[in-house]
């Protein structure tokens, strides 16, 4: 399996972590774009060709699958140039900053018949398989509340990060892990509020430091979903990922990568599953020709992220048919 890798920013480590666990994917050449330091890929490569643009690398190297990871704004034209030119997308995520071009990226998806999946690492991590598992088990029932945190450190970021129209802001580039999360468990959305602020945001332009949503499900179920970068910069960690969910029969709560489970017997740490790779499990449901799922979650998790934007701008309540959260029909 050919690779080649657009952009240095984001999670282009997912493609480094597959390459060690699966020798058959070979990542023949890198190259960026013009907030793009290269010296990162070249580390994270090595022996991969280095190419000037985007074009010269499809054409020079003829990948199957191409990662796409560059400032933010730039991935959906990436992506939209790759499968008109035949090859597959692994996108960093939100796959579009802005509805019109994640229309389009549908547009072409659907035409061009070319597979795609977005970098949503978390889903495969040990902790989050587990609560899957539970869920799956039934160990909490019907699913009555969810809550999802992700909190970050601001550290230092990139110049596109303050222009909204460049990184697409906190909400579609932080929190879209936690809304991914209460789409898998929550089901059908039928509504979206939320709020976000940068203020105390360090002079980052118009770059949001939190936020928090709200959905409501068709089953009645909600989902609380906070992003920050307030994370203290002496934490041991640069992130503080959790994830609740309240059932009918019990509490799961995922911390600190443990997961927890609360029902009539007391609270108790849960065997953890063993960790996979998004990449990975892209390839494989390629190979079996199941592969349009993993484009409908990137692309419903994308819309969702983008309706929860629009929520927080406008300070309203967004209904979602589904017919605006599946744009795949």
């Amino acid at each position: 399996m050919k690779c080649a890798v657009y952009g240095s920013q984001g999670h282009y480590g997912y493609i480094r972590e597959a390459a060690a666990l699966d020798p058959s994917i070979e990542v023949a050449g890198i190259a960026g774009a013009a907030e793009d330091d290269l010296e990162p890929l070249i580390k994270a490569f090595p022996g991969a060709a280095v190419y000037p643009d985007l074009e010269t690398l499809l054409r020079k190297t003829q990948p199957d699958v191409l990662g796409v990871a560059p400032a933010f704004y730039r991935a959906a034209g990436a992506s939209v140039y790759a499968m008109e030119n035949g090859v597959d997308v692994f996108s960093e995520k939100p796959l579009a900053v802005n509805e019109k071009e994640l229309r389009e990226l549908v547009a072409v998806w659907k035409r061009t018949g070319r597979e795609l999946a977005a970098m949503f690492g978390i889903a495969f991590e040990p902790w989050y398989l587990t609560v899957k598992k539970a869920v799956a088990d039934g160990l909490v029932g019907d699913i009555c509340l969810l809550h999802g945190q992700k909190s970050y450190k601001l550290g230092t970021r990139p110049d596109f990060f303050r222009e909204r129209e460049k990184s697409g802001g906190l909400i579609p580039w932080v929190a879209i892990h936690a809304l991914d999360w209460a789409l898998d468990f929550g089901g059908e959305p039928e509504s979206v509020s939320a709020v976000h602020s940068s203020r105390y945001n360090h002079g980052y332009g118009d770059l949001e430091i939190s936020a928090a949503v709200l959905l409501r499900f068709e089953s009645g179920a909600a989902a609380t979903v906070t992003a920050d970068y307030c994370r203290p910069a002496g934490s041991a960690r640069h992130d503080d990922d959790r994830l609740r969910i309240t059932g009918t029969k019990g509490t799961l709560e995922a911390v600190d990568g443990q997961v927890f489970l609360e029902d009539e017997s007391p609270k108790r740490a849960l065997e953890l599953q063993s960790a996979g790779n998004c990449l990975i499990d892209f390839l494989e449901k390629r190979r079996e020709g199941k592969a349009d799922e993993t484009a409908r979650r990137a692309f419903r998790a994308t819309c969702i992220a983008l309706a929860a934007r629009h929520a927080a701008d406008e300070g309203v309540l967004v209904k979602l048919t589904k017919e605006e959260m599946d744009i795949t029909r």
